[in-house]
Order: C-alpha cells, then sequence, then structure tokens
C-alpha cells in the first residue's frame, strides 16, 4: 500500500520532463503528501496536460476514501476498469512513505530512489461524486507486489514506471494494453534508498 508520499520538488522540472503543453495545476503542495489532498497529476488528452486531482476515489456505498489499486485486479474491478481504459495517469514524486510494524510500533520509512530524484507513479484518475454530492476528480495509485529489498517494510508498493514507460502508461494511442506495461514494469533492489524518520 502507497498510504503518503512526498514532493520536494519544482512544478517547472515536472512541466519540463513531461514536455507539458497545458498547466492547471499553478498552486499545489511540497512536502508529504496526505490522502484527500490536491496534487498535481500528469495526463494526456490530445497532449499531456497537469492539474489538480484529489488523492482518493470514492462511491456511495463507501466509508473511507480508495487510495490504491491493485495491480493484479485492477482490470477487473468495476471501480477502475473503466479508468484504467480511460483515465490513465502520472504522480510525480521524489520518493513515498511506508510503515513497519514492530510488535505495537510502527517504523516509519523515507523510500526513494537511488538515481533519480524525481519518478513516476502509476495512476487512474476519473470524475467522481463525494458524499455531499459534490462532483470532483480523484485519482489512486496503483500498487504492485513489494520487491524482496522492500518486503520486509510492507508487502505492496507504487508501480513506478520507467522513464521509457511514462509516455506509453498516459497515451491515448496505446498498442500494448496498460495491464502488459503494469507487469513489465521492475524497479531493481539497486534502485531503491531507505532511510527511516
Amino acid at each position: 500500500m502507497c498510504g503518503r508520499f512526498f514532493f520536494e520538488g519544482d512544478l517547472d522540472e515536472v512541466i519540463e520532463r513531461f514536455n507539458i503543453h497545458i498547466n492547471n495545476a499553478t498552486q499545489y503542495r511540497k512536502g508529504e503528501i496526505y490522502p484527500s489532498y490536491e496534487f498535481p497529476v500528469i495526463y494526456k488528452k490530445e497532449e499531456n496536460r497537469i492539474e489538480l486531482f484529489k488523492w482518493g476515489f470514492t462511491a456511495p456505498y463507501l466509508r473511507n476514501l480508495v487510495i490504491n489499486a491493485r495491480g493484479e485486479t485492477v482490470d477487473s474491478k468495476p471501480m477502475f476498469k473503466r479508468a484504467l481504459i480511460e483515465g490513465r495517469c502520472i504522480i510525480p514524486a521524489n520518493g513515498y512513505f511506508e510503515w513497519q510494524s514492530d510488535g505495537n510500533i510502527k517504523i516509519k520509512h523515507k523510500i526513494s530512489l537511488v538515481n533519480q530524484k524525481l519518478f513516476s507513479m502509476a495512476g487512474l484518475y476519473s470524475k467522481l461524486i463525494d458524499k455531499n454530492g459534490e462532483v470532483f476528480t480523484g485519482f489512486t495509485i496503483i500498487t504492485k507486489e513489494a520487491i524482496p529489498s522492500l518486503k520486509k517494510i510492507h508487502h505492496r508498493m507504487p508501480v513506478i514506471l520507467s522513464s521509457e514507460k511514462e509516455d506509453l502508461w498516459i497515451s491515448e494511442a496505446n498498442d500494448h494494453t496498460p495491464i502488459n506495461i503494469l507487469r513489465s514494469d521492475m524497479i531493481k533492489d539497486d534502485d531503491i534508498y531507505i532511510e527511516i524518520v
């Protein structure tokens, strides 16, 4: 699971890296990002765009926000099936947080990449209706089974896209199925930097 992530960078760096043509995210948060926060998300509608979306999917029958989608079942869950086809996005991050249980103690770990300050988490976005009947656009982070170096902390991790797969993931004309992208992309143990915070 990915319950919080962090972004300490400059949005101009994100705009340049992803060749953003339309920027609707001039005000944004830095630091630790919590569920329900609005955050700049990258998607493609004819051209690359960046916009503030709220972290979490919801439905009238749910009490809590759904902040993660399991990559193994994302194509079969009613909440995510349409978004997988029409609403793939990238969440830029400098890292994420995970908690390791040690008896009654939860140890917080900051997880980032060794040679890549800014990376991309695979996500989905969709128009949703909150408990008050208000329409909003929400995003969720896709997760997968954790690689060996992270399993001691948590059995799940976000899907981190390689730079070669970023544009392919959000591409409208996608010759590869999104599921193939999720299953083929792999961060290695040597890529990971773990810090207790």
